[in-house]
């Protein structure tokens, strides 16, 4: 420690320090710069498909609406009602068929040319009621009134989503509401009211918050303005209702943050402490495409240019504390590295100067090991983006490009055996077959990808049958493939769907053969199919008594390729469980599973009971 008294070995041992450091340094940073990128980049993309999934919720949501709203202005109870009041009452009873078939229509009304409420059919709890005449209210100074009827025949308005009012005031407890109005001409082609739709969308705004609880993401939905429809407690919703909240709005509070998020689609905005995924979410247009979704029909009113926002801190994205965590100790670490080295260093170039060119030679070489190190990582970046832009153009390609040489594989192995089995040992005779077992597990993947691709491309037949049916025909063709094992079917009544049947038999399929497949090493194996229902879907649930998974590794299900047990011990080419969740979104479902090690595993998922399209 007496060199550090000398100021000749401080001039060397200073620069040697730092140099190190800054190496040592910028290395660790290098490698936690990009496992952070890494993780934030897998979870922005987790969020992102959480609102996709939100967004097409909201259309599943409003949809059916637009098109009932069409169908009814047309029906002949309209126009014999309009050419003859006596008939009412069966325009009411009509009116009153609609709202049971949807409770979610907390009001249907028919308003006259002068705006007076003519026909009102409310909801009040579990009762449907007919409003009196003498409560009957004048609507034509109300906004959804005047916009309604400056449309043309058949066009359909959709207004903002606001709080209900009655008599002028808010309603209580708070009623979240969106309106459906169309213009009802008469025979003569004269303007005479309109038809409106409140539809309540508390059961939305519940569903909504299921996620927030669910997620470690805050979850919020806002309208163009930068007003909370729906977020946290410390979000006010529905500012602009209230005169004492017109500031409370996300534009106001962060209005660089609200600036980005108007003029992307989508994307994320990272901060200091978290980062926000957003979507733009329109009811004019398809989810995940552009397309008008009822071109020339539809006139939205501007301000439901919604927004679905996630915001989600650092501390509760998985890894990110802990990669963090562990960069600050190899920090630590490498500082008393570099000081310890930089003394031996400095030490044997003050006493022996022949030591100097050695001790420069080994930080050429380590500084260039380093660099070579940073460039094979660059160019395996590199290597990477490209490799995953081949895959994405894989399934396209490959039916041509990777049967015909699997064919012939298979083909020649087969006539190599047959032509020359005489001139093989045993030995040679097992190496082709495992080369055809193999061309041919190379032949299933590319048909597992394939039908894959296909799932997101064809077009939904839609058609009612008994899901009973189905579930029975899928449990013989299994069992057929499983002659050896003892398999016990307990199977309720399900209920009858709308759905494409050749779709959603692979979904039994796929389901069912997992479930006997990973219990296929206990003594036998116990398949449970059961359904439950909400006032919106029906619920069908698989259970298992097979291996079971770590629920904490379960959100990699339903990715392709992801697989929680290895190929050795149970088959497959991890792209069943993909197909599943995608067939099911596409029906404007959900899919999800729950499961212990070793204590077997269930599967939800989710269909519409009145499905879209």
């Amino acid at each position: 420690m007496k060199l550090f008294l000398e100021k000749s070995f401080i001039r060397i041992f200073t620069p040697v320090f730092i140099s190190l450091f800054i190496l040592i340094v910028g290395v660790s940073a290098y490698v936690y710069f990009q496992q952070r990128n890494r993780i934030l980049t897998n979870a922005s993309g987790y969020y992102s498909d959480l609102l996709r999934q939100r967004s097409e919720l909201l259309h599943a949501k409003f949809a059916p609406t637009i098109s009932d709203l069409g169908f009814f202005a047309h029906q002949l109870l309209v126009i014999k009602y309009l050419d003859n009041s006596t008939g009412k009452p069966e325009l009411i009873k009509e009116m009153q068929l609609f709202a049971q078939f949807n409770r979610s229509y907390q009001q249907i009304r028919f308003i006259n040319a002068k705006g007076m409420e003519q026909i009102r059919i409310n909801w009040v709890g579990d009762s449907l009621i007919i409003t009196p005449d003498k409560l009957l209210q004048d609507k034509s100074q109300r906004y959804y009134f005047k916009k309604t009827a400056a449309l043309h025949p058949g066009e359909i308005y959709v207004s903002p989503i606001d709080l209900n009012m009655e008599h002028g005031k808010i309603e209580i407890p708070y009623q979240r509401v969106i309106r459906f109005g169309t213009p009802i001409f008469n025979k003569d082609n004269q303007f005479a009211g309109v038809i409106i739709i409140n539809q309540n969308l508390n059961t939305l705004f519940n569903r909504l918050k299921i996620t927030n609880d669910h997620y470690n993401g805050h979850l919020m939905f806002l309208n163009r303005d930068g007003y909370w429809l729906f977020g946290s407690k410390e979000n006010k919703s529905f500012g602009f209702m209230f005169d004492s909240l017109k500031n409370q709005r996300l534009s106001n509070l962060f209005p660089k943050r609200w600036n980005k998020i108007t003029k992307q689609s989508s994307g994320e905005i990272y901060g200091p402490k978290g980062m926000d995924i957003f979507q733009h979410v329109g009811l004019g247009y398809h989810a995940g495409r552009g397309d008008n979704f009822y071109p020339g029909k539809v006139y939205v009113d501007a301000v439901n240019d919604w927004v679905l926002l996630v915001h989600v801190d650092y501390a509760n994205i998985k890894n990110y504390k802990s990669n963090k965590t562990v960069f600050l100790l190899v920090l630590g670490v490498s500082i008393f590295l570099v000081l310890y080295i930089a003394y031996i260093m400095s030490r044997l170039r003050f006493k022996e100067k022949k030591y100097v060119a050695e001790i420069n030679a080994v930080n050429k070489s380590l500084e260039y090991k380093i660099e070579q190190r940073t460039k094979e990582l660059s160019e395996r970046n590199t290597e990477l983006k490209i490799v995953n832009e081949e895959l994405e153009s894989f399934s396209y390609s490959v039916s041509h490009d990777l049967r015909a040489p699997l064919r012939h594989i298979s083909g020649f192995v087969d006539l190599l055996v047959k032509k020359n089995r005489a001139g093989l040992d045993e030995k040679g005779v097992r190496y082709l077959d495992y080369i055809k077992e193999a061309s041919q597990e190379m032949s299933q993947l590319i048909d597992d990808l394939l039908r894959f691709s296909r799932v997101g491309r064809t077009e939904l037949q839609m058609a009612s049958f008994e899901m009973n049916n189905l579930v029975e025909e899928t449990t013989r063709a299994i069992q057929e493939d499983y002659p050896d094992q003892e398999i016990r079917w307990e199977i309720t009544s399900l209920p009858p769907v709308t759905v494409d049947y050749g779709l959603m038999r692979q979904v039994w399929i796929n389901l069912l053969s997992n479930a006997v497949k990973y219990s296929s090493k206990k003594a036998y194996s116990l398949v449970q199919v059961e359904a439950s229902e909400t006032s919106a879907n029906y619920i069908f649930k698989i259970q298992d008594n097979g291996v079971g998974f770590d629920e904490k590794y379960g959100h990699k299900l339903f990715g392709t390729f992801q697989r929680l047990h290895s190929a050795e011990d149970y088959e497959g080419t991890g792209i069943g469980l993909a197909m599943v969740r995608r067939i099911v979104v596409r029906h404007g479902g959900e899919v999800w599973a729950e499961g212990k090690i070793g204590e077997g595993a269930t599967f939800y998922f989710s269909l519409p009971k009145n499905p879209k399209g």
